[in-house]
């Protein structure tokens, strides 16, 4: 497996799991989206 860098942006809000597609600070500045993950929270905090 080859390794890369990612930089990931992922809001928790309660128990729901939310992953950003772009800087917040750029929110209104272009195409901006976010998704609700279908995947436990504790999935991803094991990964950090």
């Amino acid at each position: 497996m080859r390794a890369f860098s990612a930089t990931e942006r992922f809001l928790m809000v309660d128990d729901d799991l939310y992953h950003i597609g772009a800087s917040l600070k750029d929110l209104g500045k272009s195409v901006f989206a976010f998704s609700k993950m279908g995947i436990d929270k504790e999935v991803i905090l094991s990964l950090l």
